[in-house]
């Protein structure tokens, strides 16, 4: 979140503690920064900020984090502006407020170079996220955004472009080679598109395609995965709606599946919670009604869990599976637009894991949540 900094003299306070800081020496880069900050140094109160929101070094406090950001980006640091966006964005010190979220961005663009608050910018206007007074699905704002970001080096905007052609059936050789350069590099994003136009052309049965993207606030994968899937259920909600939804509401809080299911109730959709172990044939029964489920054209809710079994899943919503090649095509809300990323086989067996997605589970399973079909479930 924090910005890079240009060091100045050895004993400057923002170069100190920008060495300290990429050292992770986080107590003695607050110190430096403190000392920064006492004599009026914008950057220096933006990585303060970044310190107290993270934790690092100091007590977490997103209060205190969003008070140094607002100092800073009243004081000119472009960084602080794009932070204080993010959590206008996020809902972290603040309550959410799109519109403020986008003029601090459009602030930190005006000050500095940095891409990423234009790719910022251009997500919100094509999302239709919060207020359809300023947010309308705005397609040619949000490619006018990421042009300027493509320019400044971004090659989210360059992926998140390519999107917005094929989409419109406009994409161009150059455009695709883009991207497919971009995909041989590793870049997520960019892998994910390749592998939905190959399976676009391909056209199986399990390829789901209209699937409108939500790019998460913080902590939100279950409820930003959640509003995917009422979407394509046809509600026109936001993430923000569903959140608010919630019994246990607070904002930068995660939700438990179960609740995201009473919360589908809510907007009168039913939901089912279905686990299956740990294990190769647990993978293999799974694996089974995942692709039932696309061929029948409804998305599934899965948790991937990356290292620590221990640690807090990721929801993700599965969109495809390529039957030729085994991989699965997911819309991870964490990942910029269009939020395409390939697992293969291995690495979806590998990751498709949870703990507590729901109050009694405290064993690894492999849990997917999808939307019911009243009709068959009668049947």
């Amino acid at each position: 979140m924090a910005g890079a900094v240009m060091a100045g003299a050895a004993d400057d306070p923002l170069s100190r503690g920008h060495n300290f800081f990429t050292k992770g020496k986080y107590k003695e880069a607050a110190a430096a920064f403190e000392v920064g900050v006492a004599e009026g140094n914008a950057a220096c109160m933006d990585y303060l900020g970044f310190l107290y929101l993270e934790g690092l070094g100091k007590k977490p406090s997103a209060w205190i984090a969003q008070g140094f950001f607002r100092k800073g980006a009243e004081r000119g640091s472009d960084q602080a502006c794009r932070n204080l966006g993010n959590m206008y964005f996020d809902g972290r010190g603040v309550q959410p407020d799109l519109v403020e979220a986008a003029r601090w961005w459009e602030k930190s663009a005006k000050l500095g170079k940095d891409p990423r608050p234009l790719f910022s910018l251009g997500q919100l206007y094509l999302l239709e996220e919060g207020d359809p007074t300023y947010f309308a699905d705005n397609t040619d704002l949000a490619r006018e955004y990421w042009e300027r970001a493509r320019k400044l080096g971004s090659d989210d905007a360059v992926v998140a472009l390519a999107a917005l052609d094929l989409a419109e059936d406009k994409l161009g050789t150059r455009a695709e080679k883009a991207v497919k350069a971009l995909a041989d590099k590793g870049h997520t994003t960019a892998a994910g598109l390749v592998c939905f136009m190959d399976m676009e052309k391909a056209a199986p049965k399990t390829l789901i395609k209209d699937i409108s993207f939500v790019f998460q606030a913080h902590n939100f994968c279950g409820v930003a995965s959640s509003t995917m899937l009422l979407r394509h259920q046809g509600l026109n909600v936001s993430q923000y709606d569903v959140a608010r939804k919630r019994f246990k509401h607070q904002w930068g809080q995660g939700s438990r599946w179960t609740e995201l299911t009473w919360v589908a109730g809510k907007f009168e959709k039913d939901w089912k919670i279905t686990s299956f172990p740990d294990t190769d044939e647990g993978f293999a029964s799974g694996k089974k009604q995942v692709i039932s489920l696309l061929e029948k054209g409804s998305p599934v809710i899965i948790d991937i869990l990356e290292h620590d079994p221990k640690g807090s899943a990721h929801s993700i919503l599965v969109c495809g599976h390529d039957p030729k090649s085994g991989q699965l095509l997911v819309r991870n809300p964490a990942l910029p637009y269009p939020g395409f990323q390939a697992f293969s086989e291995q690495r979806w067996k590998e990751t498709w894991r949870s703990i507590g997605f729901i109050p009694s589970n405290n064993r690894l399973l492999r849990p997917m949540m999808y939307a019911v079909d009243k009709s068959e479930e009668s049947n």
